[in-house]
């Protein structure tokens, strides 16, 4: 039997979309932090969800990754890209 794991935080969410995001250019945390002008350590901290980020970072952020601030908050499952065309979701914020 499987153990359903608890819903993700916004945070963590958030976090997960900015690691994908960034994966997928190529960039590591200290060229995403340097872009998004926010020190290594918040950017460490916001990725892995131990961190509430501003509006003002995570606009930041999503102008470093070239991508509109409102994909930051989408579910995993609901990116269109990760979803595939279909951009249906399963997922939902507990």
């Amino acid at each position: 039997m499987f153990r359903r794991s608890p819903p993700l935080t916004l945070e963590e969410s958030i976090g997960l979309q900015i690691r994908r995001r960034r994966r997928r250019l190529g960039l590591n945390q200290c060229e995403l932090a340097r872009k998004s002008s926010i020190s290594t350590s918040a950017m460490s901290k916001i990725e892995n969800g131990r961190m509430s980020a501003t509006i003002g970072s995570l606009k930041s952020v999503a102008e470093a990754l070239d991508v509109p601030i409102n994909l930051l908050f989408m579910p995993l499952s609901a990116d269109p890209v990760a979803a595939g065309s279909s951009g249906q979701s399963s997922t939902r914020f507990g």
